[in-house]
This record gives structure tokens, sequence and C-alpha cells, in this order.
């Protein structure tokens, strides 16, 4: 954490000084669906909630951008959680994603200064969300 008072940079919690020059950490990233009453909340469907944590190692000067699949991820679905975290709550049926595995991308990470971490490809505990389109079939079989 970093006082938000002037000097900028020092460290409330360690009372030192910062490099400034020092890119943010993403030092948690994480993603689940959050809809009630699922069963795997490492797998959803058109209309469930999934969730994003992105926690970082400084404050930082703007919302860093998140992709899922080829969606970014609108400003307006992100919240501060508190200075170092960030949380994306998104409706599946807001946005259009294609059938399997749900990739990530964060980018714009930068500290109050403007040192940019390099963009992030995965998340930290390697547990990724499958989208499933495939409506489910009901097969009949007669009882003999």
């Amino acid at each position: 954490h970093i006082d938000l008072q002037t000097p900028y940079g020092i460290c409330d919690k360690c009372d030192g000084i910062i490099d400034i020059d020092q890119p943010p950490k993403i030092t948690r990233l994480t993603m689940e669906n959050i809809t009630e009453g699922i069963e795997d909340p490492y797998w959803a469907k058109k209309g469930e909630t999934i969730q994003i944590t992105l926690e970082v190692s400084m404050l930082l000067a703007t919302t860093p951008t998140i992709k899922l699949q080829d969606n970014i991820i609108r400003t307006e679905d992100m919240t501060k959680k508190d200075e170092l975290t960030w949380v994306a709550e998104i409706n599946t049926s807001d946005y259009i994603f294609n059938e399997g595995l749900m990739n990530i991308e964060v980018s714009d990470v930068k500290s109050l200064w403007g040192v940019s971490t390099g963009n992030r490809y995965s998340t930290s505990d390697d547990k990724y969300i499958t989208y499933d389109t495939t409506k489910p079939v009901y097969i009949y079989v007669p009882q003999q």
C-alpha cells in the first residue's frame, strides 16, 4: 500500500521508500463462476456471472484492461474492492463468448508514475472457466 498524501511513494506498512521505477506486480489473478446454485465454479453458460479478481502490488494510475477471450471487459463492469484489488463481475449474456476454455489477458497495468508491467496471460492458480454453449439434449429411453 502506498500513502496517497505527498510525498508519494512512502509505504505506510514498512515505512520505506518504494522504487518509483519499479513496475507494479500482479500478485493475484483469478476467475470463477459465482452464479448462485452452480456446481462447478470453473464451468459457465450463457446468463451466468463470472468474477475476475486482480490484485496488484501498488496503486495504479488507471483501470487495467481485462480481456476474456476476444472481449474487452467494460470499465463499468470493474470495481475497486480496495486500493490494490480490482474486481470485474460480468454476465456472460452481455458478451459473445466462444465455446471452450476462456483465456484471459490483463494489460495497461501502470503505476502512478507511468511505469507499466507486461501483459499477463495466465491466472495465479492455473484455473480457467470453460464456457459451454451446447444445450442439453434429453434422450428418452423407454423402460422395459
